[in-house]
């Protein structure tokens, strides 16, 4: 596999997705420790929390980087917007502001769409202009 061909870059982007995915669950779940009962969880189990966190969140960064290599210019912009709303996400685990905290995750929803659409686009997934039923499917 040559360096920037169609397969590494596969791979990348989907190896992205899914850590970006991952983030976006331990995120979800430390907001419910933090608001439910942060009263109850002891101090290992918030080090076991962050360390896993600090694991995914380090997995996350290992792959931007591997995609300052290998992507192209409209999946290298999205995974950059996907990163700042993961920052933010991440940010707004921890205080008892609901509202921010909904925003962050709805602007994360969001970037990944636009992240998998530029990655389809790049990796040319996209439905040609015949196929009008996929383009139906696809904007669904």
């Amino acid at each position: 596999m040559k360096l920037g061909s169609r397969e590494e870059r596969r791979d990348v982007y989907a190896r992205c997705q899914s850590t970006a995915y991952a983030v976006g669950l331990f995120a979800e779940h430390g907001r419910f420790q933090y608001v439910r009962s942060p009263w109850r969880m002891s101090n290992r189990q918030i080090d076991r929390l962050e360390d896993r966190m600090r694991e995914v969140l380090g997995e996350f960064l290992h792959i931007y980087s591997e995609m300052e290599l290998v992507a192209s210019n409209g999946p290298w912009e999205a995974v950059q917007d996907l990163y700042d709303a993961l920052n933010d996400l991440v940010g707004s685990i921890a205080p008892r502001d609901r509202r921010r905290y909904e925003e962050a995750l709805e602007r994360v929803g969001q970037a990944r769409k636009v992240f998998a659409v530029a990655c389809r686009e790049d990796l040319r997934y996209q439905p040609r202009w015949w196929q009008f039923w996929r383009r139906k499917r696809l904007a669904r």
